[in-house]
């Protein structure tokens, strides 16, 4: 596993828009909830 290109060697804490690799698959960690966050905000 890669956070931001970087391997994964211990527990890491994930912070917003983190990109997430696993394998051939690549997430993007996007909290649904702190300060940053309103269900009402447009993309």
């Amino acid at each position: 596993m890669r956070l931001d290109d970087k391997p994964v060697l211990v527990p890491t804490e994930v912070k917003a828009n983190d990109r997430i690799r696993i394998g051939k698959t690549t997430l993007r960690f996007v909290p649904c909830c702190g300060p940053d966050f309103s269900w009402t905000d447009e993309a």
